[in-house]
């Protein structure tokens, strides 16, 4: 019995010792608490680069529109790291390093072929490459696209639509008149003022130069690659030369397409210049540009006897200031002399039938020049 007794008191002493073990452990380490908020962050933090990964490699939550097509140009030969770059680049992808291992995981590098390609953001990793690698290259003729300065927009429809068949004509005056352009500053200008009386909204604006378009090129792209080099050309000096001289951007492209039209020679663009700033300057004639180049745009034909009369805000002999619109798209050497005209004391000018340009200071004058050389 006393063996008994003995051997239980030990059970017991046993077990209160190893109740003060895990008590000093309690003490010591972590909470039950503690330990369940570590557990609830580690499992938000999985879920979180969970959601983030899935959102990249399959697009989950991204919206599959037009607007997430991207177009892409493989030079040459390309393996997956290039590709990465490329897709990275273009804002197709948001991870060089994790599609390149993605790609590896799926067994899915490679060799891309040379050509246009179209992708979406919103089609995933394993979209991009099921287009890359499955015959995805758009099979596209390029064209060269000349739009000579001083075209007007009918004349850019008549060039890409009709003679060089870049893209409809219905598509090219839509993205003309309605596509969203605001990331441009001097577009986002246009629609901060009243448009209302312009012909066409972006006229002055498309840039003339020869371009290389696709034949499926859509008329938004035709456009904003014409906006994009105005932008490339128009740079700040321009526009701090525009704020020296209180016009606007507008104003001042409005009257280097006037001067464009009116003069059919570089040489003749500065004094031509100088005119309608002395008449915009002047109280006879009351800022009226009295410009037969403003009125012709508006009718779309040349000026006949009475037209001076056409009410018309286009008509420049009858309203005061600028019209509505730039009546062509002019090149940065009409800008540059419409922002800087030589100085002269002429407020009169006739084009004789070879171009070239006979100034005048008073209207007398002026009737001498027209009576020889008209």
């Amino acid at each position: 019995m006393m063996n008994y007794v003995n051997g239980g008191e030990n059970v017991v002493k046993s077990r209160k010792k190893q109740k003060n073990s895990r008590n000093n452990a309690d003490s010591n380490g972590l909470s039950r608490g503690e330990t369940v908020l570590i557990c609830l962050g580690i499992a938000i933090t999985l879920t979180v680069i969970i959601s983030l990964l899935a959102h990249e490699i399959f697009a989950l939550g991204k919206i599959a529109d037009e607007e997430n097509a991207i177009e892409l140009t493989l030079e040459s030969e390309t393996n997956t790291a290039q590709l990465a770059r490329v897709l990275k680049d273009n804002g197709a992808i948001g991870s060089r390093t994790l599609f390149c291992l993605y790609s590896r995981l799926r067994g899915k590098e490679g060799v891309y072929s040379p050509g246009e390609y179209t992708v979406t953001v919103s089609s995933g990793y394993d979209g991009i490459l099921r287009r890359m690698r499955g015959g995805g290259a758009i099979d596209r003729r390029q064209i060269s696209v000349t739009v000579p300065e001083g075209s007007t927009i009918k004349d850019i429809l008549r060039i890409v639509c009709d003679e060089k068949g870049v893209c409809s004509r219905k598509d090219l005056e839509d993205a003309i008149q309605n596509g969203d352009f605001s990331k441009y500053r001097f577009v986002k200008e246009l629609e901060e003022v009243d448009s209302s009386a312009r012909i066409y909204r972006l006229e002055g604006y498309l840039y003339p130069d020869t371009y290389y378009f696709y034949t499926d090129s859509s008329g938004y792209t035709v456009v904003d690659r014409m906006l994009s080099n105005f932008e490339r050309h128009f740079d700040d000096k321009y526009r701090k030369a525009c704020e020296s001289k209180g016009m606007t951007v507008d104003a001042a492209v409005t009257l280097a397409s006037i001067i464009m039209k009116e003069a059919k020679n570089v040489s003749d663009y500065p004094l031509v210049s100088s005119v309608f700033h002395n008449r915009m300057n002047s109280k006879g004639f009351g800022k009226r540009l009295q410009s037969d180049a403003t009125l012709t745009y508006a009718l779309g034909r040349p000026m006949v006897g009475g037209d001076k009369e056409v009410d018309s805000p286009f008509n420049t002999y009858l309203y005061p200031g600028y019209p509505p619109s730039a009546i062509c798209n002019p090149d940065m050497n009409a800008i540059s002399y419409a922002l800087c005209p030589d100085r002269s004391s002429y407020f009169y000018f006739i084009s004789d039938k070879s171009g070239d340009v006979h100034f005048a200071t008073t209207y007398d004058q002026h009737r001498r020049n027209v009576a020889k050389y008209s």
